[in-house]
């Protein structure tokens, strides 16, 4: 059963990928092998099986800046929330926040 109400997370996954290249890290319930060879083909750079730790997520989400970051991206959009790498800020919506090198890359 989906967690989403219309779509599934696959064709989310397929919609964002042909508008932007933006780092996916896919939260999935599934657990077997050919789910997550399929995530990674629709163009999801990493994924996290359900249950997870916010630890483990953080160090991934940092993992995947640090590639962007080396690749000369200068921003992460996921959702309505902009992680901007050059400016060291977060925002979400309307609310700004200032970030630290050490709170961005650590």
């Amino acid at each position: 059963m989906s967690m989403l109400p219309e779509l599934n997370g696959l064709e989310v996954l397929r919609r964002i990928r042909a508008q932007q290249h933006t780092p996916l890290t896919l939260l999935t319930a599934r657990e077997t092998a050919e789910d997550r060879v399929v995530e990674l083909k629709c163009g999801a750079e990493d994924y996290l099986s359900k249950p997870f730790a916010y630890s483990e997520l953080l160090a991934r989400t940092r993992a995947l800046l640090r590639r962007r970051v080396q690749s000369s991206a200068t921003s992460l959009l996921v959702a309505d929330m902009e992680v901007d790498v050059i400016r060291r800020h977060v925002r979400r919506g309307n609310v700004r926040i200032e970030l630290t090198a050490e709170e961005l890359l650590c």
